[in-house]
């Protein structure tokens, strides 16, 4: 699954949760755990406090990731 399709799938689910990520540090959190380890090592240094700083982060990262493994199977 890519980065854009589990953070809208993760978005949709979140009203059944409201509880759970009705705190943006929780929310944060609960994005992280899904992750992608290769990406969610890649943002461990980036220290974000809001969401959209880790989902935009997460994007970023997951994008160069993507267009390094083309790079090298070509």
């Amino acid at each position: 699954m890519s980065m854009l399709e589990y953070t809208s799938k993760f978005m949709m689910l979140t009203c059944f949760v409201a509880t759970f990520v009705a705190d943006e540090k929780l929310k944060m959190n609960y994005l992280e755990v899904g992750l992608n380890p290769n990406i969610n090592e890649r943002i461990f240094v980036h220290q974000n406090t809001a969401y959209m700083g880790l989902y935009d982060t997460a994007t970023n990262v997951d994008r160069v990731m993507k267009k390094r493994n083309n790079y090298f199977s070509e």
